[in-house]
């Protein structure tokens, strides 16, 4: 098995270290793998890094782009927001006085 590993890591490694920051679980165990199998440190440092600044490009762009997206939905719903808390109010004022009169 040991063999299988290690030829699939030095065939796929570049491609491995791109995957990993994708697949939950995969980031501790892949640098682990390749160690073991002796790859390049080098290319390691390399590739870990563009796959970093891929990650941190991709997940920024999406957060940015999400918050966008949720920003302009508050300018629809943000008067349904206030009737919220006004209900809420009104609902544990009448509470309150109901306990009160008991």
């Amino acid at each position: 098995i040991f063999v299988i590993i290690s030829f699939n890591i030095h065939l796929y490694g570049s491609f491995v270290l791109f995957i990993k920051k994708y697949i939950y679980g995969i980031k501790t165990l892949i640098p682990l793998a390749m160690g073991i199998t002796k790859y390049s440190a080098t290319k390691f440092v390399f590739f870990n890094a563009l796959a970093t600044i891929l990650w941190a490009c991709l997940v920024g762009y999406a957060s940015y782009s999400a918050g966008e997206y949720i920003l302009s939905l508050s300018d629809d719903f943000k008067y349904v927001g206030l009737g919220i808390v006004l209900v809420v109010f009104l609902g544990i004022s009448y509470l309150f006085k109901r306990i009160e009169k008991k």
